[in-house]
């Protein structure tokens, strides 16, 4: 089996881009945790289960391929995984533009001045 971990390990460290507490110059990742769990199961034609997690900052991640080859297996899970990483990351840049759009329609203070091109008519 170490060619299965190799092959699984190198298919594992290159989500490391997409992950969003990656540093560019450290090869650790800040509040990001990675368990994987390979199984064959006999009574179902030999087929081999993969089911990874992925801990993040206020959200598990996890993923389970079914395929007779354990190599297809591990290319379903990576997929899967990168899928679900870009959602996590797409969700969380979304907070903070709907955050940002809520900050800007605010009302100004009392002692502020509106700008010129920027007054709202009331009728």
């Amino acid at each position: 089996m170490p060619d299965v971990s190799d092959y699984l390990e190198k298919k594992i460290n290159n989500l490391d881009k997409f992950l969003p507490n990656a540093k560019k110059n450290d090869n650790s990742r800040l509040d990001t945790e990675i368990r994987i769990k390979i199984e064959k199961e006999a009574a179902r034609n030999n087929l081999y289960k993969i089911g990874a997690e992925i801990i993040l900052p206020r959200q598990v991640v996890a993923v389970t391929a079914y395929n007779q080859d354990v190599f297809k297996a591990i290319d379903e899970i990576r997929d899967k995984l990168q899928r679900e990483i870009k959602n996590y990351g797409g969700r969380k840049d979304a907070m903070y533009k709907r955050a940002a759009r809520a900050i800007k329609r605010m009302r100004l203070w009392a002692g502020e001045r509106i700008p010129k091109g920027k007054r709202e008519r009331h009728e």
